[in-house]
């Protein structure tokens, strides 16, 4: 169902006194980012129009608190990145697009038409709390000490000169080149965590993401800087000429002099993708070797092929800036980074659904209201426990 024709449809079913309290609320976020033009109203729907704008419209078996509502559903205009020089990969068609998406999120169906209205979805009765971002990231030090980051003050480390823990909760490195050292770290952000932010010792810049491992010199040496990465990482690399920047993982290389990059590798996606937004970066396997260009994504299928195709920059990098974000994404591509961030077991019980979705959702929301945008589409999920089941 087109934008356009659920906008009709919700208003009618208010006019008609039909209309869920869960409707009501979709058709206001709806209102709150389009104007009429675009929907091209019937004149009888006119007046209800302007009421549901100025957020006078109330659903006869509740109050709707339109303040609370506001605070709680933020229209999102695309904002200027900070992540380097990426934004003029950005399309203004996609920060246009993304006028209609609310932080409670409305994705809508791509490659069919849903024929059920969302009013007869059936919804998981109170579906259970599960909220992102609890499990602690660990900083494995050189002796094989174990610190939850999130626990440790502010300031230099105890027991660990070379680091320290910066006032944003970040890790930094300051290494003096008179006493060198050949100690390893590994920052772990597991399952259930947040992205982690740390500065390495050549001034580089790394956010971890969930599901993910980083391990890594204390001091740079050898004519190189090769880190180590499983699962998802954005790198803001320092340039150096003189000294490559080397990720390497069980599938490819990477290697750049200094440039902004994203590299997204779980074991359970069919392929890894590294997607650049600055700069150059060569990716290499066995069998083949790439040089990519500003808004390229190589990409490395499980049997070893890389392919090279131009993106939007912004898909991969979202989760930087906090939002899941999605375009014409399958859904069991979507459920694999709901597990990862909410720290799920995924259970398929029927094929892979047809359904492709587009939009923006940020990331701090708990899982029921994640499952209630799903729901839109002609799918059935359900939590059991610490299990996300698709029917």
């Amino acid at each position: 169902m087109e934008i356009q024709d659920r906008v009709r449809y919700l208003l009618s079913r208010y006019q008609n006194k039909t209309i869920s309290s869960g409707e009501l609320d979709e058709l206001l976020i709806l209102v709150h980012g389009m104007d009429e033009e675009d929907v091209a109203l019937p004149e009888e729907y006119q007046l209800l129009w302007e009421r549901a704008k100025s957020g006078e419209l109330r659903d006869e078996s509740r109050t709707v608190n339109w303040d609370q509502m506001l605070q709680q559903i933020v229209q999102h205009q695309e904002q200027t990145p900070s992540i380097g020089k990426a934004r003029r990969w950005w399309p203004s068609a996609v920060a246009a697009s993304l006028l209609l998406v609310a932080a409670l999120a409305v994705f809508w169906l791509m490659k069919r038409p849903s024929t059920t209205p969302l009013a007869e979805k059936k919804e998981q009765q109170n579906p259970p709390a599960i909220e992102p971002n609890t499990a602690q990231t660990i900083l494995v030090t050189e002796d094989g000490q174990q610190l939850a980051l999130d626990k440790q003050a502010n300031g230099q480390i105890a027991g660990h000169a070379t680091v320290k823990k910066l006032r944003d909760g970040s890790i930094a490195y300051n290494v003096s080149p008179i006493t060198p050292t050949t100690a390893m770290h590994t920052v772990i952000v597991p399952r259930g965590g947040r992205p982690y932010q740390l500065t390495l010792s050549d001034g580089s810049r790394v956010w971890l993401n969930v599901a993910s491992t980083l391990r890594y010199p204390v001091q740079f040496k050898d004519g190189e800087r090769r880190v180590e990465l499983t699962g998802e990482a954005y790198f803001e690399v320092e340039a150096n000429k003189d000294m490559p920047f080397i990720v390497k993982n069980n599938q490819m290389n990477i290697q750049v002099l200094g440039t902004h990059f994203n590299v997204m590798n779980y074991e359970d996606e069919p392929q890894a993708l590294v997607t650049l937004l600055e700069g150059s970066v060569k990716v290499n396997n066995t069998q083949k070797s790439v040089l990519l260009e500003p808004g390229r994504q190589a990409q490395l299928q499980n049997q070893g092929n890389i392919s090279v195709k131009e993106v939007d920059p912004l898909l991969s990098t979202a989760w930087v800036k906090g939002y899941f974000q999605f375009d014409k994404t399958d859904t069991r591509s979507i459920l694999r980074q709901l597990a990862r961030w909410y720290d799920l077991e995924l259970e398929y019980k029927s094929n892979p659904s047809s359904e492709i979705f587009s939009g923006k959702i940020e990331r701090n929301l708990p899982l029921s209201s994640i499952l209630r945008v799903l729901s839109s589409g002609n799918i059935n999920l359900k939590v059991e426990g610490k299990k996300l089941i698709e029917e």
